[in-house]
């Protein structure tokens, strides 16, 4: 079936366009204000890659119309916050617990992808 035009659609554009907006700004962030060491910095730059392909794989997911590229772009936006967040957050605190959320970002990509 076909996504509807409805607050759902609208939501899952706007988190999408917000989601490209801080893949954008980590990125630029993690190349010139990020003062960590060798290891954090390659972190934080798959972290941002993962972030902004994903993003942009949820947009063409919405663009397909369908309840299936609805679910998509739900599973890469989630994928996004658990996945990449929690690399930025190791990075930002060096704290390998903050972390322990990446494997379910990975899960949520791989459910995303299979949609």
């Amino acid at each position: 079936g076909r996504l509807r035009h409805d607050g759902r659609e609208m939501l899952l554009r706007a988190g999408t366009g917000l989601s490209g907006l801080a893949a954008v700004g980590a990125g630029t962030y993690g190349a010139h204000a990020l003062d960590t060491t060798d290891y954090f910095k390659k972190v934080w730059e798959r972290a941002t890659t993962y972030h902004l392909v994903h993003t942009a794989a949820a947009l063409a997911a919405l663009q397909h119309g369908s309840r299936a590229g609805g679910a998509a772009a739900s599973f890469f936006l989630a994928g996004n916050a658990l996945f990449a967040g929690g690399l930025y957050a190791l990075c930002l605190t060096e704290d390998p617990l903050a972390a322990k959320v990446a494997p379910y970002g990975g899960g949520c990509y791989l459910l995303a992808w299979a949609a």
